[in-house]
């Protein structure tokens, strides 16, 4: 018993000068995180709740022009691609409840069908309210996608005024209803 308690008593020091000694890998891991975050904000073929999605575009397109660029896209060996719908883009939220699919944010496909077939014409929808956004104190890059996107991205819904359609801001996890002749970026779904 005394010959085990003068070893541990002696290996106790090593033990402690060990455990304080430890390397800071705070640069490496934030280095890596960055580095993994650009490869998944520009990699094409990410599968998110059974929706392939593209990288986004390198240049912000007019919504005319979102439509045509997916129509026309070959990537990753696939030539089915679309201009996603507003519902298809809230699956890419994360981190904001009320723009996340089924949350208190009413700007859906089925909310902006309705005012079009109601004849609404304003510029303004009504599908939108003060619960399509999460505005925090700062923005985070890629806090509120899960691909790590931070500009407008436009979806192919149309507002009830035929001059609007509807987008997804993720740097704020915001949605709304633009002018068409905005340009945006641009994901493309399949």
């Amino acid at each position: 018993m005394r010959k085990t308690f003068v070893i541990l008593f002696l290996l106790q020091p090593i033990v402690f000068f060990t455990a304080c000694e430890r390397a800071d890998y705070g640069d490496e891991i934030t280095m890596i995180y960055r580095e993994a975050k650009a490869e998944l904000n520009n990699t094409s073929g990410i599968v998110i709740d059974g929706r392939m999605w593209s990288k986004p575009s390198k240049n912000e397109l007019s919504w005319k022009d979102a439509v045509e660029y997916c129509k026309k896209l070959m990537e990753i060996g696939y030539s089915d691609w679309h201009l996603p719908t507003i519902n298809e883009l809230r699956t890419l939220m994360r981190n904001c409840p009320d723009t996340e699919p089924g949350g208190l944010c009413n700007l859906t496909d089925e909310c902006l069908a309705d005012e079009i077939s109601a004849g609404y014409t304003s510029i303004y929808s009504e599908c939108q309210s003060s619960d399509c956004t999460c505005i925090p104190d700062y923005k985070d890059e890629g806090l509120y996608s899960k691909l790590w996107d931070v500009g407008v991205l436009w979806s192919s819904t149309e507002a009830g005024n035929p001059e609007y359609a509807a987008s997804a801001y993720f740097g704020y996890g915001k949605l709304w209803t633009e002018n068409k002749s905005i340009e945006r970026l641009v994901r493309c779904v399949r």
